[in-house]
Order: C-alpha cells, then structure tokens, then sequence
C-alpha cells in the first residue's frame, strides 16, 4: 500500500489484484497528469488505503479479494467525496447494476482502449457518470419502469445541498478562495470545484455568486 500528500493533479487510488495491470495503469494516468497516492491488491486494503489517502478518484477491480463492489460501498460511506470506478473484464448488467447500488460513479471494461482512460476519468471528476455504451439503454429501460414520482419543485432549495457542500458555501461566502478552502476542508482544489459545480446543478443558478446571492436572500 502506498500514499502520499495530495498535490494539485488529481490523485487516484488502484485496486487491482494484477501488479501488471498497476503498472501499465499507472503509466498511462501519470503520463496525463493524474497521481498515484495508493495502491491496494484486495477489499480490505482498498477500504484503509482510500480512507487514508482520500484520493479523488478510486478504479477499483470488480474482481479484487473479498469483493470490489462491497469495497467500493464502504469507500463511498466512508469517504463521500471520492468517486470510485469499478473495472472489469467481463461486464454485465447485475454487476453494473449492484456497483451502482454501491454508490460508483462508473463502470468500465478492462478492454477499452487504455489512450481514452484518462479522459473518461477526467469526465468523472466533472461530474459525469461513466458506463460502456452498450449498457446504457439498459440503464434507460430500468429507469422507465421507475414508478413515476412528482414533478420537481421549480424553486431552487438550498436543503438539497449537502452538509460538504454547505461548508463549502460558507466558506465562500467568508470570501475564501478555492485553494483556501481545499486547505482548511484537508480536500483537494479538484474536490472543491466539483463541489461547487454540482453545487451550482442542485441550485440551478449559473456560477458561484449567483448562489452565494440566494443564500442571503435565505
């Protein structure tokens, strides 16, 4: 298990029983930029490894001892802020399904092509949730058989925010810039502006101030 301090790059842990597949892995994220703060070879070091680095982003294989679904819903509830990705060499529905329950932003082929992987996380660290193509009509059948709920409330609600996301608020209100905030919260820059891009979603304005406007009209 490896780790160390988060710097400005986004910082990703590996979860892979295969040093091989680590390496080459490594190799690619670090060539565009990202940063290697752990390593982990089953569930359980997976969980301490993520727990103690935060890093920003998990790829965790499905596949990994004692369960790469079960490491990735202790993961999310312990370490909220961190996008996890499952990888696997044979994908399925189930499989996509549970790591979605398990709360994973993402679930990828170990056969994609390796040049798009960076992008795809990059994707993920916006926001974006990252399935292969063939199974996302699935997704949009299951979603149809949802049973229908009332339409959204047109009026922005600043109860939606999380309790991070209302620090974050805060702090910005405080005049806090993001380095100042990713310093005094122990996150990364990368967190704080994805925190504050979904934050800007949930309350349908256009940027910062715009929300920092409607919580003093509060």
């Amino acid at each position: 298990m490896q780790t160390g301090m988060r710097g400005e790059h986004p910082s990703v842990l590996l979860a892979d029983v295969h040093p091989v597949l680590r390496d080459g892995l490594r190799l690619i994220l670090e060539s565009e930029g990202f940063w290697i703060s752990a390593e982990a070879t089953d569930r359980d070091s997976a969980v301490v490894s993520a727990t103690v680095a935060h890093p920003d982003l998990c790829l965790i294989d499905v596949s990994v001892p004692g369960g790469g679904i079960p490491a990735a819903a202790e993961i999310h509830e312990r370490v909220p802020d961190t996008i996890v990705i499952m990888i696997t060499s044979e994908p399925s529905e189930d499989e996509l399904f549970d790591s979605l329950r398990a709360g994973v932003q993402g679930y990828l082929p170990k056969t994609m092509d390796p040049v798009t992987l960076p992008r795809v996380l990059r994707a993920a660290l916006g926001g974006e949730a990252v399935v292969p193509r063939h199974l996302v009509s699935r997704l949009i059948h299951e979603f149809a058989q949802l049973p229908r709920r009332r339409p959204v409330e047109k009026v922005p609600s600043l109860a939606a925010l999380t309790a991070r996301q209302w620090q974050i608020l805060d702090l910005l209100d405080e005049g806090a810039s993001t380095s100042e905030i990713a310093k005094r919260l122990s996150i990364s820059p990368i967190t704080v502006r994805r925190h504050i891009e979904r934050m800007v979603k949930k309350l349908r304005v256009h940027d910062r101030s715009s929300a920092l406007r409607l919580l003093k009209q509060n």
